[in-house]
């Protein structure tokens, strides 16, 4: 294991780090998003869904209505793919943004 020795060594450790774990845990997360994500409304609901949209502007983006978006919600959130938002529950946010799997 690297010794760290400041804010530096630690920042440096860190970003090391986080490209390892994307490395390693990139296509089973790609591949299991795919999976659930299997239609492009869905694709465009998840990418907005960003823990601040409400079901109404998942909806619009998405072109679907507010049951469908909870619905989807309800699903992605016993799949694993989507977090309780950072301000209400009730708004989920994406693990990971599509484009940076490269799906959008």
């Amino acid at each position: 294991m690297e010794e760290v020795h400041g804010d530096a060594d630690l920042a440096a450790l860190l970003r090391e780090l986080r490209v390892w774990l994307k490395l390693s845990f990139w296509r089973p997360v790609r591949e299991r998003i795919e999976s659930v994500l299997d239609d492009e409304r869905k694709l465009l609901a998840y990418e907005a869904t960003d823990g601040h949209a409400s079901t109404r502007d998942v909806g619009r983006i998405a072109g679907v209505d507010q049951k469908t978006v909870s619905n989807w919600w309800r699903e992605w959130m016993r799949e694993g793919i989507v977090e309780p938002g950072p301000e209400r529950a009730d708004r989920p946010s994406r693990l990971i943004s599509l484009r940076e799997l490269g799906l959008l």
